[in-house]
C-alpha cells in the first residue's frame, strides 16, 4: 500500500512539474510583449538570479504593483506569511540554467558575452537618445506556489550590459492558461 501511494504521489508531482515547465516560455513571452512595441525578442541564454527577497515587496503580507505598464492600473494581492517564507526560498535555492536556443516564440537567443556587441550602436556617436533602443530581456525561472496556481519570476529589459529596468511579474493559472495578474516595478540601473 505504501509502495502505490508513493508511485501516486511521486506522478502527480511529475505531472504538475511538466505543466510549469510547458508554461514558462507562455509566461514569460507574454511578459516581454507587455513591454514593448517590436515582434522580435532578443534574451540571454542563461537564467538570472532573483536577487534580495520576494517579501521585500510586501507590507502587512499585501503586495502592490499594475496589471499593465502602459495603463498603470494599480492592482494588490495578499500572500500569507508561510507563501513569503516558501517563496523566498524558493528563489534561494535556484541555479543557474541555460535557456534552450528555441525556448520563445520569434526570438533571438544571445550569449552574455554577446551584449557588448548587441549594443554596439549606444557607442557610435551618431547615436541620438531620441532613436529606438535595442532591449534585450533576462529573466529568472519562475517560481510556482498555491499548488503550481500562481507564478512569480523576475524580467529585465535591458538596453546595455548594465542599463534597464527590473521588473516582478505574477501570473495566475486560469482554466484557459496563464493570465498575468501583476507587474511590480522594482527598479533601474
Amino acid at each position: 500500500m505504501k509502495g502505490y501511494l508513493l508511485i501516486a504521489i511521486t506522478s502527480i508531482t511529475f505531472i504538475q512539474g511538466k505543466a510549469q515547465d510547458s508554461a514558462v516560455p507562455e509566461i514569460i513571452t507574454d511578459a516581454i510583449y507587455s513591454l514593448r512595441d517590436s515582434s522580435k525578442i532578443f534574451y540571454i541564454d542563461s537564467a538570472f538570479q532573483f536577487y534580495g527577497k520576494f517579501s521585500r515587496f510586501a507590507k502587512a503580507e499585501k503586495v502592490k504593483g499594475v496589471v499593465d505598464v502602459r495603463s498603470g492600473v494599480k492592482t494588490s494581492m495578499r500572500f500569507s506569511r508561510k507563501e513569503l517564507i516558501e517563496i523566498d526560498d524558493k528563489f534561494s535555492r535556484q541555479k543557474t540554467i541555460q535557456w534552450p536556443a528555441d525556448f520563445l516564440t520569434n526570438s533571438n537567443r544571445m550569449s552574455n558575452d554577446s551584449v557588448i556587441s548587441y549594443t554596439s550602436y549606444l557607442r557610435n556617436s551618431g547615436f541620438n537618445k531620441d532613436q529606438n533602443y535595442k532591449f534585450y530581456y533576462l529573466f529568472s525561472q519562475p517560481v510556482f506556489v498555491r499548488n503550481a496556481s500562481v507564478a512569480i519570476f523576475r524580467l529585465a529589459k535591458m538596453i546595455d550590459h548594465s542599463a534597464g529596468n527590473d521588473f516582478v511579474f505574477i501570473y495566475f493559472k486560469e482554466p484557459l492558461g496563464w493570465k498575468r495578474k501583476m507587474i511590480i516595478r522594482s527598479g533601474a540601473w
